[in-house]
Formats: structure tokens, sequence, C-alpha cells
């Protein structure tokens, strides 16, 4: 009976020193999580089917592209009167979930946009709301969809429409 108590004790003994390495963790500094957040050339960025096949650099400016069109289609279609021609450019930030939904962010305009055109934040906002879902950002070091904003430039040329 003494045996097997000893024997007992010593697996005892020989399972907390191999159970202790269960508890070690490691430990990941600040730095190297920011690091392994940012964006690198191997991550894939948001894109639509049509920019697919095109080389990384191309592709952004296909989405980049393909989203300003869409923006200046609705607005076109708005058919929105002005008193005066203007050339300007807002930036708009727009941020597209894991699901590949848009929604927008932020919409920096020029003083200009906003007294010729009031309600502008309006008017995008249901513009994005319209959007086809993208296909979202890939991060490939995790391998998994990841949420990102954008900035998109957008110019906005207004001219007067003569009607005589």
């Amino acid at each position: 009976m003494k045996f097997f108590k000893n024997i007992f004790f010593l697996c005892l003994i020989f399972l907390s020193f191999i159970s202790c390495s269960f508890f070690n963790t490691e430990v990941i500094s600040p730095a190297e999580i920011i690091k392994q957040s940012k964006w690198s050339d191997k991550d894939q960025h948001p894109s639509f089917p049509e920019c697919e096949n095109l080389e990384s650099k191309d592709q952004k400016e296909c989405f980049a592209s393909l989203v300003s069109d869409l923006i200046s289609e609705f607005l076109y279609e708005k058919d929105i009167a002005v008193e005066e021609p203007f050339d300007q450019e807002l930036i708009l930030i727009l941020n597209i979930d894991t699901d590949g939904n848009f929604s927008v962010e932020e919409i920096n305009s020029t003083p200009k946009i906003r007294l010729a055109i009031p309600d502008i934040d309006d008017i995008i906002r249901e513009s994005v709301k319209n959007f086809p879902k993208a296909l979202p950002a890939v991060k490939t070091n995790v391998g998994v969809f990841v949420s990102t904003k954008i900035k998109i430039p957008i110019n906005i040329i207004v001219s007067l429409i003569d009607n005589g």
C-alpha cells in the first residue's frame, strides 16, 4: 500500500512539473500588435467583382473609381439646381464592414459645396445606402475578413444649363 502511495505522489509531482508548461503564456507587446495590424501589400483591399482580376494597386484604384462613379451617377439623377457653377472636391470616408456593407464615416466638403448644395451630406448618405455589397477586405496574416475605412475624393463639378 505504501508503494502505491509513493508512486501516486511521484506521479503527482511529475504532473505538476509538466502542467506548469501549460500555464506559460507568450506576452505580445503592444508594438507587435500594432505592427501586425497595419495594412501590408499582401493584404487584400475591399473590392467589387469587376476589379478582382487586377493587381493589388489597380484593384484599389478600380474600387475607388467605381465608388466615385456610383456617387456621381446618383448625384446626376438628383438633378440638383445651383446658382453658379463650381468645381470643388469633397472627401468621403467610408467604412466597409466584414460583410461588405458600406456606411458613411465622415464627409468633408468645402463651404462652397455646403452653400450651393445644403443637403449634400444627406444625398451622399442616401447614395451610399444604395451601393451593392463589396467583397470585404482580407487581412492575409490572419486570414479573416476585416472592417476597413477608405478615403475617396469626389470631384463635384457643377455647370449651368442654358435653357434658352
